[in-house]
C-alpha cells in the first residue's frame, strides 16, 4: 500500500506545531518516476546525454546513435547511408533551435534531409588537417560565442563558418558554462577561463590540477561551487573551500558525476553507483532517486530539466523522467509501510500512519559518518488493525476492533473504558 505525502499541514498538525521536523524534507518519500527502458526507446542501454529543443522535442546522446522524443514515440536519427554511430553528447543553441551533437572522433548538428528526414551533418570537413585524430566529445556547450565540443585533448569552437582548436597534450577534463563564462578543467593546469579566444588559468584553479573536476554551477553572486569525483568546493576567485553539510561524506562513497540545478535552487547530483542526489545550497541531502524509486541502474552519467519542470536521467540501463520538485512524494512498502492506509497524522513532531496491518511510526532519513543514506521509514507496526487515531497532547489515542488504545512516551497500553 503507498501513502501519498502532501507538503503541507497533516491532521492533528497546527500552524504552530507544523515545523517541528525541521523543514520536513527528512521524511518525504520517492518522487513519481517513470522508467524508459531500453525495449521502449532502443537502442542501446547506455544513454550519455540528454537536452530538450525549443520546441520541447527530446534529444539523447546513445552509445548507438542519437534518440529522438516527441513525448509518444521514440526514433533513431542516422548518418549517411543509414549508418548508426556512438553519440556522447548532446547540446541545443536556444537562438537558432538547432541541436549539436558530439561522437566518437566527430561531431555535427542534426538537418533535415530533401525528404523531410532529420539526419546528422558532420562539421569534420571544417576541422583543420592537424587536428583531424581526436577521440570521444564527451562535451558539447552552445554559447553566445559559438558551440564547443570538448574531446580528450581538444577543444573545438564552431561559429557557424569556421572551427578553432585548442589542444593540450596532457589533456582536458571537463568544460562548464557559467554565467556567460566558459570554464574548462585541463589535466596538469587545473580550472581556466577562455578570454578573448585564449585560456587563461583562473587564481588558485591549479588547486583542481590534480583532480577531476565533474561539476561547477553558481552558487551565489560571489562563489561558485564546484565538484570533483569524490566532494564538493566552493570556490571564491581565488581560493577553494570544502563545501559545508552531509553530502561530501555521500560522494566519498557514491563519486559525482555531474549536477544541475533544480527549480527553487535545489541541486540535482548525479552520481557513478549511488543515483541521484537532490541537496539544498546548505549541503544537506533532500532525497536520493535510486533503485527503490524505479531506477533499474544507479550509474547516472548526465541529467537535464524539461519545459514542464520533470528531470531526466541518462543512466547506463535506459532512461528516467522524475517529477522534482513536487508537493506530492510516494511512502510505501519500499519504507516498510503494509497493509491499506486508513489515516495519517502528526503527533508530538512524528507522522503516524494506521493502516489495516498496524500502526507505523515514520523515523526521518538520516546519513551515517560513512556517507551511507537511510531513508525515511517506517518503525515496525504495534497492535493490529487501527481504524482511527487522536493526538491529544501527549497521549496519541487508537480506535481499534478491540477498543481504544493509547500510547504514551512510546509505551503502549489499553484504556478501559467499562463497555465491551
Amino acid at each position: 500500500m503507498l501513502l501519498l505525502l502532501l507538503s503541507t499541514l497533516l491532521p492533528g498538525q497546527s500552524s504552530r506545531n507544523a515545523a517541528a521536523p525541521e523543514g520536513n524534507f527528512r521524511e518525504s518519500g520517492l518522487p513519481f518516476l517513470r522508467y524508459i527502458s531500453p525495449k521502449e526507446h532502443g537502442e542501446s542501454t547506455q544513454n550519455f546525454d540528454i537536452a530538450e529543443d525549443n520546441r520541447g522535442l527530446i534529444y539523447v546522446a546513445n552509445a548507438y546513435g542519437i534518440l529522438e522524443y516527441d513525448g509518444v514515440s521514440w526514433r533513431e536519427i542516422r548518418g549517411a547511408r543509414n549508418t548508426s554511430f556512438t553519440t556522447r553528447s548532446v547540446a541545443v543553441d536556444s537562438s537558432s533551435g538547432r541541436v549539436y551533437v558530439g561522437l566518437e572522433g566527430d561531431f555535427g548538428y542534426l538537418e533535415s534531409d530533401a525528404a523531410g528526414r532529420t539526419t546528422f551533418r558532420s562539421l569534420r570537413d571544417f576541422i583543420p588537417e592537424d587536428s583531424l585524430e581526436f577521440k570521444d566529445v564527451w562535451r558539447t556547450h552552445a554559447t553566445d560565442k559559438g558551440i564547443y565540443f570538448l574531446s580528450q585533448n581538444h577543444l573545438f569552437r564552431w561559429d557557424g563558418q569556421r572551427i578553432k582548436v585548442w589542444e593540450n597534450d596532457k589533456g582536458y577534463d571537463y568544460a562548464f558554462p557559467v554565467n556567460n563564462r566558459y570554464l574548462v578543467s585541463a589535466f596538469g593546469s587545473g580550472l581556466m577561463e577562455m578570454r578573448d579566444s585564449t585560456l587563461v588559468p583562473l587564481p588558485g584553479g591549479d588547486f583542481l590540477a590534480d583532480k577531476t573536476a565533474r561539476l561547477v554551477l553558481p552558487l551565489d553572486s560571489r562563489r561558485m561551487l564546484i565538484g570533483v569525483n569524490s566532494a564538493l568546493y566552493t570556490y571564491d576567485g581565488s581560493r577553494f573551500q570544502p563545501f559545508s553539510g552531509e553530502v561530501n561524506a555521500f560522494l566519498a562513497e557514491n563519486f559525482l558525476t555531474g549536477g544541475i540545478f533544480l527549480p527553487g535552487r535545489q541541486i540535482a547530483l548525479a552520481t557513478d553507483r549511488g543515483g541521484c542526489a537532490v541537496i539544498d545550497t546548505l549541503g544537506r541531502i533532500r532525497q536520493v532517486i535510486g533503485k527503490s524509486a524505479g531506477l533499474r541502474d544507479l550509474k547516472i552519467h548526465s541529467l537535464t530539466t524539461d519545459r514542464q519542470g520533470g528531470l531526466w536521467l541518462a543512466t547506463n540501463n535506459g532512461l528516467a523522467r522524475a517529477e522534482l520538485p513536487a508537493p506530492l512524494t510516494i511512502l510505501n512498502e519500499h519504507h516498510g509501510l503494509e497493509g491499506s492506509v486508513n489515516q495519517m497524522l502528526r503527533h508530538q513532531g512524528a507522522i503516524y500512519a494506521a493502516t489495516s496491518t498496524g500502526v507505523y511510526k515514520l523515523l526521518p532519513a538520516s546519513i551515517t559518518t560513512e556517507g551511507v543514506y537511510n531513508a525515511p521509514r517506517f518503525e515496525q507496526p504495534i497492535i493490529g488493525e487501527v481504524w482511527a487515531m487522536l493526538s491529544m497532547q501527549n497521549r496519541l489515542l487508537l480506535g481499534t476492533n478491540s477498543g481504544i488504545y493509547q500510547i504514551v512516551a512510546g509505551e503502549l497500553s489499553r484504556i478501559e473504558t467499562g463497555w465491551r
